[in-house]
């Protein structure tokens, strides 16, 4: 699982120096209808959340995990964003 640090419900961005820039899941506006993803912007290790969402789905899927992905729109944000949610096991 090279490129992801495994914590409680969360995968956290191992391009920030201090392993803080949360990718995923994420409350995105406060909303909690999904588990949004967002490129970490302490490090912009990704150009978009789009990039983000696509290397968290490439890792999952490398993981043997099953999913459920999206986009949404967010009350309050502009455009859509994508979320990444009830992951388990195949």
């Amino acid at each position: 699982m090279s490129g992801l640090v495994v914590r409680p419900h969360a995968l956290l961005c191992d391009g920030c120096v201090d392993g803080a820039g949360y990718i995923w899941p994420i409350a995105s506006n406060g909303n909690q209808d999904h588990d949004w993803v967002e490129r970490c912007d302490s490090c912009e290790r990704f150009e978009s959340d789009l990039d983000a969402a696509y290397y968290i789905v490439q890792r999952l899927r490398a993981m043997g995990a099953l999913f459920d992905c999206g986009v949404a729109p967010i009350p309050g944000v502009s455009g859509v964003q994508h979320w990444i949610d009830n992951v388990r096991s195949a």
